[in-house]
């Protein structure tokens, strides 16, 4: 009884763990280290954070769990920009990457392009260079150069209504209401 007793105190105690806002060293799956920072639950990635690596040349916004990649996420790596759903620290499911001079569109597994594959020249979509916008609506951006993250509604390239604006040189976040780029409510 005692010993039952002892499991049900640890089982709940366990199960309203929460998570917490913090900045940890990270090391991802594929052996990269990083500086992360954003939801932490048990001292290891969980919830919405960014990391950037050792070198400034990583860089990853999107959801974690248990201190790997899983869930949406945007990243930026040597000139590589990749949309993408993440499972177990990998790129996998439906997800877009955008380089110098070529945009794909298709399927990952782990990490990796299968099945059918669209590849367009000289087009970024969802991957906006700086300074141009070729849609309105919910779009996600990357900035040429990686230091900026926009998600939210765009209209006339412009973030207005809910939003977050990434800003990872200062590893800051920006999320609320925006009127024409300025953002308006804080939440």
């Amino acid at each position: 009884m005692k010993y039952l007793f002892f499991f049900l105190v640890l089982l709940t105690i366990n199960a309203v763990a929460q998570t917490t806002q913090g900045s940890i060293k990270w090391k991802s799956v594929k052996g990269i280290e990083y500086d992360y920072t954003g939801e932490l639950l048990n001292g290891k990635p969980h919830g919405v954070g960014f990391a950037i690596a050792k070198d400034g040349m990583e860089r990853i916004f999107g959801y974690f769990r248990n201190g790997m990649q899983s869930g949406k996420a945007a990243s930026w790596s040597y000139g590589y920009k990749t949309i993408a759903d993440y499972k177990d620290g990998y790129a996998h499911g439906p997800g877009a990457e955008a380089a110098s001079g070529d945009f794909k569109v298709g399927e990952f597994n782990h990490d990796e392009f299968t099945g059918k594959l669209i590849v367009v020249g000289r087009y970024e979509i969802f991957v906006l260079p700086d300074g141009e916008h070729y849609n309105d609506g919910r779009i996600l951006k990357i900035s040429d150069n990686g230091s900026y993250i926009t998600d939210g509604n765009n209209v006339n390239g412009k973030l207005n209504g809910m939003g977050s604006y990434l800003d990872t040189k200062e590893k800051k976040t920006y999320s609320g209401t925006w009127k024409d780029d300025e953002l308006k409510d804080n939440f």
